[in-house]
């Protein structure tokens, strides 16, 4: 169940209070006006009616950013994403965009692509041009 409580503020604003209980715990969310209490309220009833526990303690705020994260992602995985950003950052430090640049910089801005081992060996062990003299 999801409740919406008006609660008027001791410097005489009146503010809204949606309450509901996930996992156990009472939950309480603050909103300015009826409006966005209604809307919280619409969206706490439905994740706790689709028996999302855990989706129910996101904020409004929280939520929207998921989603935006969602549909940042393109279809990727959002863990994947975080977990290849994180060996990233460890391994470059603050400044892993700076890395990227310099290292494409470096590559001539070419991408690497996906090859089997087969085709990386042919690769490798192809003639090069010798270096210029200078």
């Amino acid at each position: 169940m999801v409740c919406i409580y008006r609660v008027a503020r001791g410097d005489g604003r009146t503010v809204y209070s949606v309450g509901w209980t996930s996992g156990g715990v009472r939950r309480m969310q603050q909103c300015g006006d009826l409006t966005k209490a209604l809307a919280e309220a619409k969206i706490r009833a439905e994740q706790l009616a689709a028996g999302k526990l855990e989706a129910a303690k996101l904020s409004i705020a929280e939520s929207d950013e998921y989603h935006a994260a969602k549909e940042a992602a393109q279809g990727e995985q959002l863990l994947e994403i975080v977990s290849e950003w994180k060996q990233a950052r460890l391994l470059t430090g603050p400044d892993l965009i700076r890395a990227c640049q310099q290292w494409a910089e470096r590559h001539g801005g070419k991408m690497v692509r996906k090859a089997t081992v087969a085709e990386a060996i042919v690769q490798f062990l192809r003639p090069r041009k010798p270096p210029r003299s200078k």
